[in-house]
């Protein structure tokens, strides 16, 4: 298979000023017009490695647009850095366009990754024009849209057991964020926080998510060592003449759950979960954000799961960085269909402008996983 590459060269449009000079003479060159400013050329790099991926195989999609840094680019209408790559897995021939917003524009780049087994779309012979296409139908009239749930919903408490008198701190985050009303503690606050809490016993704190679906409810406990303990219950009565004396039943001890983590039951099923990118939501400075990917056979429904990221932070010119690590950290998946990819965020924050940064993050699973070599990804961070 050879690698697809396309490179396009977007010439920005100039402009012509025309100013109207009154009681102006002797000009050089014809009154009131200036000479157009030159704009730089902008040179877009768009391809596919491989081009031609077996059914159900991937590819990884390259773009590099230098000097894009004011203008926006568009990967299949999702906005993405200048400079980038994302891994995409294919069922059938596929074309991508990257769009590039610059004046004049905007400039497409067009690239088809083709499946073995499937012929390319047909094109007609040297010399001969396109068939004609048939006319437009009219469009049947528009649903509105139906908005989903959230995508990812982050709600974990650290450290999760304190002595009394001390401590611990509320983490919650629901993306997409923004979209919906909610609620913690019977009171609305914003999509992303954190709150300091000091109680005086063991308590279980809720986090309520208003969204079509919904709603949805996450729990954490924080447990309060040495805190008095509810109240015994009043024993049974006594035995009678003819029922022998039973003893009382042991109460059953809880057990913590790590930090941050909800108890659940393991479900029973099989799909391949994998890290398929990581990124900064800004240029230089801003949050690292990831991308799960399901690779099948399985649904993801309200499924828990473990993320894991280590990293070296390394000043630009030196050779030694300081290792920082996360996590684990909880975060659910709502809904996650074969094929489709979400992402969701680290929490993790970067500057570029002075720092490198060599980074791999880790999913743990809590169901069986054909193919764990994909839970791990590692990217390196550094500015453009």
């Amino acid at each position: 298979m050879s690698n697809h590459r396309l490179s396009i060269l977007l010439a920005a449009t100039v402009s012509v000023s025309l100013v109207l000079l009154v009681g102006a003479t002797g000009c050089a060159s014809p009154c009131g017009i200036l000479p157009p400013a030159a704009e730089p050329e902008i040179e877009v790099e768009f391809w596919a490695s491989p081009d031609v991926v077996p059914p159900g195989g991937c590819t990884m999609l390259h773009w590099e647009v230098p000097g894009a840094e004011d203008y926006p680019v568009f990967l299949n209408g999702e906005e993405v850095p200048p400079m980038g790559e994302e891994e995409v897995c294919l069922e059938g021939p596929t074309t991508f366009e990257l769009v590039v917003g610059a004046p004049g524009g905007p400039h497409e780049a067009v690239v088809y990754v083709g499946v073995e087994g499937e012929l390319p779309p047909e094109e007609p012979p040297p010399g001969e024009p396109p068939p004609e296409e048939p006319p437009p139908q009219e469009p049947p009239p528009e649903e509105p849209p139906q908005e989903g749930g959230p995508e990812v919903i982050v709600f974990e408490v650290h450290p999760d057991a304190i002595p009394q008198g001390q401590c611990a701190t509320l983490f919650w985050e629901v993306h997409p964020p923004g979209e919906w009303r909610v609620i913690m503690g019977g009171r609305e606050v914003p999509p992303m926080g954190e709150s300091e809490e000091c109680p005086e016993s063991t308590t279980t704190y809720e986090l309520l998510v208003e969204a079509p679906g919904g709603p949805y409810v996450r729990t954490v406990t924080l447990h309060v060592e040495g805190a008095p303990g509810p109240e015994p219950t009043p024993p049974p009565p006594g035995p009678t003449a003819t029922s022998p004396a039973a003893p009382p039943p042991t109460p059953a001890t809880p057990t913590p759950t790590p930090w941050g983590a909800v108890a659940t039951v393991l479900p029973v099923f099989s799909t391949d979960l994998a890290i398929t990118d990581l990124y900064a939501d800004k240029l230089l400075n801003g949050t690292v954000y990831g991308r799960f990917t399901n690779r099948g056979p399985g649904n993801l429904n309200n499924v828990v799961v473990q993320v894991s990221c280590q990293w070296s932070k390394t000043a630009y010119g030196d050779t030694m960085g300081v290792i920082e690590q996360m996590g684990p950290r909880q975060m659910t998946i709502i809904s996650l269909s074969p094929n489709q990819t979400t992402p969701f965020s680290t929490n993790i924050k970067v500057d570029l402008t002075q720092f490198w940064y060599d980074m791999t993050c880790q999913v743990d699973v809590p169901f069986i996983d054909p193919n764990t070599a994909n839970n791990s990804y590692n990217e390196r961070l550094a500015r453009p």
